[in-house]
């Protein structure tokens, strides 16, 4: 009977380290993105933080109302673009960063767990509840 349970144990933990390493790629492919659309470094955190907020209200909905919502949100955000919100990184790429999360990540635990260490607020290894 011990040997079961510590087999089981075992694939927990492989399956724990998986999600982990997946959350750790997508971390890379957020930062990238970020690059890409040229974010300023001292803007990241908060425009992160912010996409994170745009998930986690939305916790709950299915996703294809998810996305809709994103999708409305974005292109509010472009209508806020002119004159003086133009220039508010913020608005411009938090909802868009939410949005590209959730259609890139399929997985919600990996998904935030990502979004936290581009943050960098997250403690280095927690390990997911399978």
């Amino acid at each position: 009977m011990t040997s079961f349970w510590s087999t089981t144990q075992r694939q927990h933990e492989l399956i724990a380290i998986e999600l982990e390493r997946a959350a750790f790629q997508a971390n890379k492919a957020i930062l990238r993105w970020l690059e890409n659309k040229e974010v300023a470094e001292a803007d990241q955190s908060q425009i992160i933080e912010e996409a994170r907020l745009h998930l986690y209200e939305a916790q709950g909905y299915k996703v294809n109302f998810l996305e809709e919502r994103l999708v409305d949100v974005v292109r509010e955000s472009r209508g806020a673009q002119i004159g003086a919100g133009r220039n508010r990184p913020l608005a411009r790429f938090a909802p868009r960063l939410a949005l590209w999360a959730l259609r890139k990540f399929s997985d919600d635990w990996m998904r935030n767990r990502a979004l936290e260490l581009a943050c960098g607020e997250a403690d280095p290894s927690p390990t997911p509840t399978v």
